[in-house]
């Protein structure tokens, strides 16, 4: 089960099993259970919305939850056609979590989404995503 973007809430799913058994030819398999947080992300979603011509820009905190210490240790935006951004450790060692701050670069009207995909060293959380959304009027 894809657990990619539900944590701090619960999940349950449904799994269709299909045999060739003739008595119980397809079996119902039911998962259930909370999923926890990796790491605490404020705000959650970054909105980049104004007026054409306006430095538009915002700030997420990604710290780590308990003891699910990571690094970031790539990142890259899935369009990146009209955002930049700058990651930073919040600490010397990133152990403390890291600011993100993304930029508006796009020159007219209209609105956009990217998702900025961050992978981590973490042995069970390779990769975080955060969406981007665009509104310039």
């Amino acid at each position: 089960m894809n657990t990619t973007g539900y944590g701090g809430s619960a999940v349950e799913k449904q799994i269709t099993v299909r045999t060739d058994d003739r008595k119980n030819p397809v079996v119902y398999l039911y998962v259930a259970g909370e999923v926890e947080k990796f790491a605490r992300v404020e705000p959650e979603q970054i909105a980049l919305n104004g007026p054409l011509g306006e430095d538009l820009s915002a700030s997420v905190t990604l710290s780590p939850i308990k003891d699910r210490r990571f690094r970031i240790v790539e990142s890259q935006a899935t369009n990146g056609k009209n955002i930049r951004y700058v990651l930073e450790p919040i600490s010397a060692d990133g152990q403390g979590g890291y600011r993100l701050t993304v930029h508006n670069t796009q020159q007219s009207k209209g609105r956009y989404f990217d998702t900025i995909v961050l992978k981590t060293d973490h042995p069970t959380v390779r990769e975080m995503r955060l969406r981007v959304t665009g509104n310039i009027y």
